[in-house]
């Protein structure tokens, strides 16, 4: 709803400004004044307008939702040439144009239909109550012929596509900004602040998602391209809130572990609560015990004919309604005349679609049918969607923290073997390994056991992994699991890894076939010398 609001103002301001500015051969006055001796009447032209722009604003409110205009990817991209500024600009304008006069050109054929079909009657009807409060007009006026209405269609198209590239050319221009790298003269952006550590770690363990994205980005950045700023985390012990690489490693840990509670709570969305054993307390007494044939309660006062008969009528609605197992109160006779009769006028195929699975039945394939039309695709519950949900979290997607938490972990305990004049980062080897293959392993299993929604009737069973987002995260967990691997696989087992966490961790990474492959080949060269 905020989008259409938005885009509705849009709409408005640019339509009325049009309105006001256009020339009088345009006639796109409120009223018609018509000859000198006619009445002042309700100009249709200005009211049709005014409608296309508002349909105008619902397409692109629409376009906008289903192609997902919010998602920005905070990830690095090629940097932008600074000999040529408008080079961004003619690369998309081609786009946006064309994409603008198709738009435009479907909702002036289509808002002319739907202005004919239903939305004429509205717009006239809303004219009828607000003008005649600034203008002499009638009240009951009739709309008039459609002819005075056609040009209108033709200014609508340029007008229309002026504002649909508005649209397009802020969202683009837009995006291309948010998306530029958090850098300041060539230098993360904490780099000039009196504690850039500190402001980075804030960042990173902000709630609100927009700095915190951009702080695992620029966490990713320094992991990759600037080594004083690594060795400045690594060598950042004496902080009081404890060493910034332990507050690092804390929240891109976090950051992963979080897909695994997801997928757990999809498995059990509600696991039993535990016990809880209430201590009773006796209260004071009271009175004393009763005597034996002391009445304890008051009789009720006797009721007269009227609330007798209202007590024993709704006894016995409750006793046939609402009691499990109650007698049907149709007698035997009746039933039997009913089915004798169903039986002469109704085929034994009638009787079966009539009956309650019949309809059940009927009602499942419809909608199935409804379903695997075009306009039953927002309401499937696709095997892609829900998966991406639980992996990526909901109502927004977390894909791009969590690729930047997984490649700036991988890459700072790479480079920790050179750049690490502390050794911290060694003794937390083992819990990231386990980390990143625990987090692998629970995708691929919910990938493999995740029921399909019965609405998501196109689903095929190969589509299971192939799913672009999860797909993502599965590539840059397993690519950052193989650099850990491949840079301090020869001390894992020293650290507290054992030999069958070493080879899952290689397997889940792809390497694992080659390795022991190359083993063999080392013994059996050892055995020959």
């Amino acid at each position: 709803m905020q989008t259409l609001l938005w885009y509705f103002i849009s709409a408005f301001l640019f339509g009325e400004v049009y309105i006001w500015s256009a020339s009088t051969d345009a006639k796109l006055g409120h009223v018609d004044v018509g000859r000198p001796y006619e009445r002042q009447r309700i100009n249709e032209r200005p009211i049709f307008v005014r409608t296309l722009f508002f349909y105008l604003s619902v397409v692109q409110s629409v376009l906008h939702l289903y192609h997902d205009y919010d998602k920005i990817s905070l990830r690095p991209h090629a940097p932008r040439s600074s000999s040529e500024p408008l080079a961004w600009i003619k690369k998309q304008g081609l786009t946006i144009a064309h994409t603008s006069v198709l738009r435009v050109a479907f909702t002036t054929a289509t808002g002319a239909i739907l202005y004919l079909v239903i939305l004429r009657h509205i717009s006239w009807s809303i004219a009828l109550r607000i003008l005649p409060t600034f203008f002499t007009v009638p009240k009951n006026q009739q709309p008039p012929y459609l002819f005075g209405l056609v040009d209108i269609l033709a200014r609508f198209l340029l007008q229309g596509l002026l504002l649909e590239i508005l649209w397009e050319f802020s969202n683009a221009m837009f995006t291309d900004h948010v998306t530029e790298e958090p850098l300041k003269r060539g230098q993360p952006l904490t780099s000039d602040s009196r504690d850039p550590n500190g402001s980075l770690l804030h960042g990173l363990k902000t709630k609100k998602k927009i700095p915190k994205a951009f702080a695992f980005w620029e966490l990713d950045i320094i992991a990759t391209q600037f080594e004083d700023r690594r060795r400045a985390l690594f060598m950042d012990v004496d902080r009081m809130t404890g060493p910034a690489w332990k507050q690092i490693k804390d929240v891109c840990l976090t950051e992963l572990q979080k897909i695994d509670k997801r997928i757990q709570q999809y498995f059990n969305p509600n696991p039993p609560a535990p016990e809880q054993v209430l201590e009773t307390q006796k209260l004071p007494s009271i009175l004393d015990p009763p005597k034996p044939g002391q009445e304890v309660f008051e009789k009720s006062a006797p009721q007269g004919l009227i609330a007798n008969t209202a007590n024993g009528v709704s006894d016995f609605a409750r006793s046939h309604g609402q009691t499990p197992g109650a007698q049907n109160p149709i007698s035997p006779q009746a039933q039997k005349l009913l089915k004798y009769t169903a039986d002469k006028t109704m085929s034994a195929k009638t009787q079966e679609e009539l009956s309650p699975a019949g309809i059940s039945g009927r009602a499942k394939d419809w909608t199935l049918r409804f379903l695997r039309t075009p306009a039953g695709k927002p309401f499937r519950f696709s095997f892609s969607r829900r998966a991406t949900a639980v992996v990526l979290g909901a109502p927004t997607s977390n894909e791009d923290n969590i690729l930047h938490a997984a490649n700036a972990l991988s890459t700072l305990v790479v480079r920790s073997l050179l750049e690490d004049d502390y050794g911290v980062v060694a003794k937390d080897l083992p819990e990231i390994v386990r980390t990143f293959v625990a987090t692998i392993k629970s995708i691929k299993n919910l990938l493999q056991t995740m029921k399909v929604h019965w609405t998501d009737v196109g689903f095929k069973e190969e589509q299971r992994g192939e799913i672009k987002e999860v797909e993502n995260v599965m590539t840059g967990l397993k690519e950052g699991l193989e650099k850990i691997l491949m840079a301090e696989g020869e001390y894992l087992e020293g650290l507290g890894l054992n030999r069958k966490e070493i080879n899952e961790a290689k397997e889940l990474t792809g390497k694992g076939k080659k390795e022991n492959k190359e083993e063999v080949e080392m013994k059996e060269k050892a055995r020959s010398k």
